[in-house]
């Protein structure tokens, strides 16, 4: 931790800085929530082998889908100070490069500076095989009491893309023509913005 690490404890305890951290993974409510079997971790065999039968629906996408509610969800943190996010945010795209920006504005409303961690997920149609929701891009946001500041994430086309097995390739072939909604927030279940894109 380093010789500073007891100020550095004590600043953040004491309000004198604003914690902002953000948790990698999803926290559960009891142990083995997403039911993991001895065949997925540590594997099977003389060799231990595992088989990854969950999927895509690893960590937060696997209580999205079986609508389970996570001790604390993945991308949760604390603050002394509080976020407002634009209900609406807007996506547009590049013709030329693919690139999709899409861009909101968030408040700080409380009465200490802090920093926010923005997570825009973006939700593929249904019916591709694609998680509920997958996170997309993340940005660190510091504003002063009261401050209103833009944030914006740009997504090229991989980000927007499936990965195909029998091509054993990323493509948009069943993206293409559809609407996909990009909901932003504090955390993977605080999502408090929304727009949609039509590729």
């Amino acid at each position: 931790p380093g010789q500073e690490v007891g100020r550095a404890i004590a600043s953040v305890l004491f309000g004198d800085v604003n914690p902002s951290a953000r948790l990698p993974v999803t926290m559960p409510t009891t142990d083995n929530e997403v039911e993991f079997t001895t065949e997925q971790y540590p594997g099977m065999g003389l060799i231990l082998t595992a088989n990854y039968t969950e999927n895509l629906l690893i960590g937060y996408r696997w209580y999205d889908a079986n609508g389970v509610e996570p001790q604390f969800p993945f991308g949760h943190g604390l603050s002394y100070t509080s976020f407002e996010y634009a209900p609406a945010c807007t996506a547009t795209r590049n013709d030329a490069t693919g690139v999709v920006t899409v861009t909101l504005d968030i408040t700080n409303t409380g009465g200490t500076a802090g920093s926010e961690v923005a997570q825009l997920y973006a939700e593929m149609p249904v019916g591709l095989g694609e998680p509920l929701r997958q996170l997309k891009a993340f940005s660190k946001l510091a504003l002063g009491a009261g401050e209103t500041a833009a944030v914006s994430f740009e997504l090229n086309t991989r980000d927007l893309s499936i990965w195909d097995e029998a091509l054993h390739a990323w493509t948009q072939g069943g993206v293409l023509g559809q609407s996909i909604a990009m909901r932003i927030g504090g955390s993977s279940r605080d999502l408090r913005s929304e727009c949609a894109l039509l590729l």
